[in-house]
């Protein structure tokens, strides 16, 4: 067969063309399937990458819903920790706003008492003399024996042309003890007449106010402070405002014994005893634990002032003084009270008396009082203690210690003031001496031929408290009220002593360690160690009394408001609850049952007077 060449190269061309464009289709092909091979691959790393992407804002979103969810639980968490703290915060706030107004209810109700309490007493004096309705001479011959003397000198200044002609002619007296001249300040105690004096010749009140009425209006208000004293120490003491409402209750049903300012106005004592009390209200708030510094500081500042007060305004303040700083000793020993305490009170009271003295021209009587002496042995013996005194493991040691060291100081005191009076050569207090010692029964007051002894032995105000003194106390409820406060505060104080000394743990501390009894109250303590001293000198001399009773009538009334001490009692007696319930039954029953009759007995009385 034969071929056409050209034809077959045509052919030949033809196929490699064919084949040139199934390559090129194929490598097209190859090309596109490539193409779509990686898009594929790119579309499943895309979509890969996509649900790893999907996925991790799914875990993005799942983290934030836990930690939104966590931020909401530690949230809620908060509020509900934060609700206690609030609710705490909130009652915290009530609570202060609670005890801001009791203050101020308190604080009111103290000062309307001792307003009414001075004009009372000032009607009292009206009426048992018909003060305003007598003359001039009339009114100053009722200030009769040294009441008329101590009111002449005050006088004697008011009347001067100037005050430096009163005082000087009160410095260079030969009325007194005529022919002899003597310093009126430096021999007796009137720093009251002449601040009386100066007040009325210094103010703008001569046209509205007589001179007479003045010096018994100072007095009367005085008095006034003296029930707030009596209020507040109670108040402090217990902690309730009622305490203090109950004390002065009490005080004026015993009106007759508790004072007599109104009939004997003039007398040093109506002067001292205001700023006595006022002494004591700021000695207990010195003497409590949880008082700040700022707070002590201030305190002592008072109590120096009050303390220098009453020294200046009574001859015989050494003598109240004394129980005072022995029943400080007293608690220090008993381990109740740091040493710090005691060291700076007797500095603000040694610092008061010899400011006293300067003050007197140099009254060195002062100078030679037992009080200052016990002070002076106290000090000494709390150098030579190194620390305060630490119970130790025996209770019989820690007695025998106590005792010890209550005999030096003893001892230490009477060889001080002998040796201060023989240095000084003081024998004008010699024939108190006397009278105590008289009283004692140690002399008789006979073979000592002093006629101020005598004196005093014949007055009535000097002789033991009579027997119908009992049933009119007792019909106030004043003497059972008092003896049970009492019994149970020394009892206390007992327990407190021996479980200290058992358990070998010093009550001291700024905690206490026996919170439950009088460790963590030593102005309870205190108190009470002072109230069984004011009653011995109240029950051996009459006229102490107006000292012991209205102590007594503030310790009455701080004991049945006090409620940490009755809790503690009822902790005690927790098996016997019916003791409690009838001791609470027959003490506030009788209480009110006392006040009812005598409010009553007062409107009835009122109403009969007017009606007549």
């Amino acid at each position: 067969m034969i071929v056409d060449r050209s034809s077959y190269d045509d052919h030949k061309a033809h196929a490699r063309r064919r084949s040139n464009v199934l390559g090129l289709r194929g490598q097209r092909n190859w090309k596109v399937f490539d193409l779509h091979r990686m898009s594929g691959a790119r579309y499943r790393s895309s979509a890969a990458q996509q649900s790893k992407d999907d996925s991790s804002d799914k875990q993005e979103e799942a983290s934030v819903d836990k930690s939104s969810e966590r931020k909401h639980a530690s949230k809620d968490v908060g509020m509900v920790q934060d609700e206690p703290e609030k609710e705490f915060e909130r009652k915290r706030s009530a609570v202060s706003m609670t005890g801001m107004s009791t203050v101020a209810v308190g604080l009111l109700l103290a000062l309307i008492l001792g307003y009414h309490w001075s004009r009372y007493l000032k009607l009292l004096h009206e009426n048992y003399l018909w003060f305003s309705n007598i003359g001039d001479l009339e009114r100053e011959l009722s200030f009769q024996s040294e009441r008329g003397l101590y009111y002449s000198y005050y006088k004697q200044v008011v009347d001067a042309r100037t005050w430096f002609e009163g005082m000087y002619s009160l410095t260079h007296d030969n009325l007194t003890e005529h022919p002899r001249m003597i310093n009126i300040i430096e021999r007796f105690n009137i720093f009251q007449e002449i601040m009386a004096a100066t007040l009325y010749r210094v103010l703008p009140i001569q046209k509205m106010w007589e001179p007479v009425y003045f010096y018994i209006d100072i007095v009367f208000a005085l008095h006034g402070v003296y029930l707030v004293a009596v209020y507040c120490t109670a108040w402090l003491l217990s902690g309730s405002f009622m305490a203090g409402l109950l004390s002065v209750v009490l005080f004026g049903f015993n009106r007759q014994d508790t004072t007599r300012v109104d009939f004997t106005i003039p007398l040093r004592e109506s002067w001292a005893y205001p700023f006595i009390f006022t002494q004591l209200f700021f000695v207990t708030l010195c003497l409590k634990r949880e008082v700040s510094a700022i707070k002590q500081r201030v305190a002592l500042s008072f109590v120096f002032l009050s303390t220098l007060l009453f020294v200046l305004f009574w001859q015989f303040a050494q003598f109240v003084l004394l129980p005072e700083v022995i029943a400080l000793f007293g608690i220090w020993l008993l381990g109740m009270l740091p040493k710090e305490k005691v060291v700076r009170l007797y500095a603000a009271f040694v610092a008061a008396v010899l400011t006293g003295c300067v003050l007197q021209y140099g009254n060195v009587m002062t100078l030679g009082s037992l009080a200052l002496s016990f002070m002076c042995a106290s000090l000494i013996v709390f150098k030579l203690q190194n620390g305060d005194l630490v119970p130790m493991q025996s209770a019989t040691k820690f007695l025998l210690n106590c005792f010890f060291l209550g005999v030096v100081v003893l001892i230490l005191t009477f060889l001080i003031n002998f040796f201060v009076k023989k240095i000084l050569g003081l024998e004008a207090d010699q024939h108190i001496l006397n009278f105590v010692m008289t009283k004692l029964g140690i002399q008789n007051p006979f073979e000592l031929r002093d006629f101020d002894v005598l004196l005093y032995i014949c007055e009535e105000s000097f002789q033991v408290m009579a027997a119908s003194h009992w049933p009119r106390l007792s019909g106030t409820l004043l003497l059972p009220t008092y003896i049970l406060v009492i019994a149970v505060a020394i009892i206390l104080v007992v327990v407190t002593v021996f479980k200290v000394c058992w358990r070998f743990c010093p009550i001291d501390t700024s905690v206490p360690l026996c919170p439950q009894l009088l460790a963590a109250h030593p102005e309870f303590a205190y108190h009470a160690i002072l109230s069984v001293l004011f009653a011995i000198m109240g029950l051996s001399t009459l006229r102490c009394k107006f000292l012991w009773l209205p102590h007594a009538c503030l310790l009455a009334g701080a004991g049945i408001g006090h409620n940490s001490m009755w809790n503690t009692i009822q902790q005690r007696l927790k098996m016997y609850p019916l003791i409690i319930q009838i001791a609470n039954y027959f003490v506030i029953g009788g209480l009110i049952t006392a006040v009812t009759v005598q409010v009553g007995t007062v409107l009835f009385a009122s109403v009969l007077s007017s009606i007549v």
